[in-house]
């Protein structure tokens, strides 16, 4: 069983109040683990005045590192935040050594999710939001359990079950603001060359929208795994009744 708090209803509202509260009681350490993939990006533009897109060649330095320490950041903050949930503090040099020990897991589970998400929006769309929902938590999963890629995948299918419908509202309503900044940013339309000030705009929009998801993956995966467990203990005493 898990230790912590008393499990709460999962719906949106609940799962969005106890996101906010979770990011704005550590939003210092919870952007800044979140900032370090934008760095080679922002490095860039102090260098040249430009974004890295209008430099094609300086562009694959932040192209190759970008997802690797996105991924790492992810990972450092659904852990610490889950861990954060249950008494402990966020940033630890041992959550740390534990983001980077699951990387590849963590890798392997990321490519797996996206190519069955990318064949689902193939597949008149509909099946990809669904492996969206299933796969929710697949990140926090892999990490906090240490389970493999495909194994946590399963998990996460299993934790899910039954709850997707408020897993899409909250993904959806999570989403749209960050879709809304990037449209404003100019983000959608890709032949207008980007100004150092979108750029700037557009790296502090993806800063705060990655740094909230993470949050929030990890409040839904406190959730999940607390609705189930009770429910497996419910069936338990049952089984001995």
């Amino acid at each position: 069983m898990v230790d912590g708090p008393p499990s709460y209803p999962f719906r949106v509202d609940i799962l969005l109040a106890g996101s906010i509260r979770a990011f704005l009681r550590d939003a210092g350490p919870i952007l800044a683990v979140n900032a370090v993939p934008s760095l080679p990006a922002l490095a860039i533009l102090a260098a040249t005045g430009r974004p890295s897109a209008a430099a094609p060649l300086l562009d694959l330095v932040p192209t190759l590192l970008c997802p690797i320490l996105s991924l790492l950041a992810a990972g450092l903050t659904a852990d610490g935040a889950y861990r954060r949930l249950h008494g402990g503090r966020f940033f630890t040099g041992a959550g740390v050594r534990r983001a980077v020990r699951r990387f590849l897991p963590l890798l392997g589970a990321s490519i797996l999710s996206w190519l069955l998400i990318m064949v689902g929006l193939a597949a008149f769309v509909v099946p990809g939001l669904m492996a969206v929902c299933a796969l929710y938590v697949v990140l926090p999963v892999c990490v906090i359990e240490e389970r493999g890629s495909v194994d946590s995948m399963e998990r996460a299918a299993a934790l899910t079950r039954g709850r997707r419908w408020t897993i899409f509202a909250l993904f959806a309503i999570s989403t749209l603001p960050m879709l809304a900044a990037s449209a404003v940013l100019g983000d959608f339309s890709p032949r207008v060359p980007m100004s150092a000030f979108q750029a700037i705009g557009d790296e502090a929009v993806s800063l705060v929208y990655l740094a909230f998801s993470g949050v929030t993956l990890a409040v839904s995966y406190d959730a999940l795994r607390r609705l189930h467990e009770e429910a497996d203990s419910d069936g338990d005493v049952a089984s001995v009744a």
